[in-house]
Parts: C-alpha cells; structure tokens; sequence
C-alpha cells in the first residue's frame, strides 16, 4: 500500500468500510489499525464493489458513521 507508511498522519474522522466477501480485507484492516481512531466496518453480503452490492447497507453504515461526527 503506497500510504502504509504515512497512516498516522491523518487527523481527521475516518471510515473504513469493506465487504465481508472481499478478496482485499488485509488492505482494509491495514487501513483500520494504522488510522488513529478510524471507524471500520464489515458489509455482509459483499465483495469489493460494496456500493454496488449492498447499497442500502452501505448507507446505513455512512450514516451511522457521520451521526458520530460533531461538525
């Protein structure tokens, strides 16, 4: 991963969403733990075209992630 190095510069509320079917879920949990604070998720039901798959779900959890935020 290009930014696996630079993670830990990110300072602001991150969500990381991947689908449970999904060939990249290391890229995704590399993302989780190296993003201070960042939110993950799991998407039953999906691969890696999660928006596509499963949108409903996905904006569910877009929403539940944005109802966290203070801005």
């Amino acid at each position: 991963m290009a930014l696996e190095g630079r993670l830990d510069q990110v300072k602001v509320p991150t969500f990381v969403v991947a689908g449970d079917e999904e060939a990249w879920i290391d890229g995704s949990n590399a993302l989780r733990d190296g993003i201070a604070g960042a939110r993950f998720e799991i998407i039953p039901g999906a691969g890696h075209a999660v928006a596509l798959e499963r949108p409903a779900a996905l904006n569910a959890a877009v929403d539940r992630f944005l109802a966290t935020l203070s801005i």
